[in-house]
């Protein structure tokens, strides 16, 4: 299978015919029909089916052809990224993680730190198994995600099958978020009986039920019988404040969120905020200069929680 061959199934998809793209193409038809049947007998596939009215993408076809215009978008992006006189290279950095303010607010100073050079940068707050998957296919060069007691084996047994390494960052003790005005704002530390009749916020995981993707401290007891499930942090952040609902996480708050509270939960171990990153793989200067601001993110922040320590 070679680059032309998908731009000829492109163009003959485009053009509605085999005539039309041979055409488009500078090729004679019988030459361009012959490159797409080679390409469907090493495939296996009938990617057309030719009709009366012109060709028609069989069901094979149509999702080979998601496929091909992303292989034809990679080559325009290296093309643009390598290519002599392009200029100045792009500097690249992508990052996954669960729904934390630090992991914005470090990817914003970096972009700060770039506001004189060109370059493609991604953050994507996302389910953690996507997390997960992102970074084992480069999709990311960084993730961030959050270790608990039940789920520590199974998820760095996850991340060792998939060739990918944990690097923790920070300890704290797991605490329930609240806005301000919530009854139990106020206290010292809550319990889960505490926290009863009110409406637990849960980050949606999509279809991976498991106890070990939950971004929420997982307690085998406590099954709340409220809960709404959200999918972003500042739809999350809504609902502390017009319903008196309540988020199980990390305690670490920053300045724009003042009007929230961060109450330790009564006896439910330590919560262990990490990267992850492929193994072996040294990071980029980006990936580098990511992780120093995120680090000084959680340090700063944790002064609304309190102590912190360090892994």
């Amino acid at each position: 299978m070679t680059l032309q061959q998908i731009r000829y199934v492109i163009a003959i998809e485009q053009q509605g015919s085999f005539s039309e793209a041979a055409k488009k193409m500078f090729i004679s038809q019988p030459s361009i029909s012959a490159m797409v049947k080679e390409l469907e007998q090493e495939l296996g596939i009938t990617i057309f089916q030719r009709t009366r009215q012109g060709v028609v993408l069989t069901a094979d076809g149509k999702e080979f052809l998601k496929y091909a215009y992303q292989m034809v978008d990679c080559e325009s992006a290296i093309q643009s990224r390598f290519s002599p006189g392009s200029g100045k290279l792009r500097q690249q950095f992508s990052v996954s993680s669960q729904h934390y303010t630090f992991v914005i607010n470090a990817f914003s100073q970096l972009e700060n730190q770039l506001k004189n050079a060109p370059y493609n940068l991604r953050i994507k707050e996302t389910l953690t198994s996507e997390v997960i998957s992102d970074v084992a296919k480069q999709r990311s060069e960084i993730g961030v995600i959050f270790l608990s007691d039940i789920s520590e084996k199974y998820i760095l047994r996850l991340l060792k099958n998939n060739y990918l390494s944990f690097t923790p960052l920070i300890q704290v003790t797991p605490c329930v978020f609240l806005h301000e005005n919530h009854p139990l704002a106020q206290r010292e530390h809550v319990s889960t009986e505490d926290l009863e009749n009110y409406p637990c916020i849960v980050y949606d995981q999509a279809d991976d039920h498991m106890l070990y993707y939950s971004e929420e401290i997982s307690i085998p007891v406590f099954k709340p019988e409220k809960q709404i499930y959200v999918t972003d942090l500042y739809t999350a952040i809504k609902l502390m404040e017009s319903c008196q609902a309540y988020n199980l996480g990390t305690g670490i708050l920053e300045k724009s969120l003042s009007r929230l509270r961060a109450v330790p939960l009564e006896g439910h171990g330590m919560i262990t905020i990490g990267w992850i990153s492929l193994q072996n793989s040294a990071l980029s200067a980006l990936g580098s200069e990511f992780i120093s601001l995120l680090e000084h993110q959680l340090k700063h922040q944790m002064q609304y929680y309190g102590q912190y320590l360090h892994v």
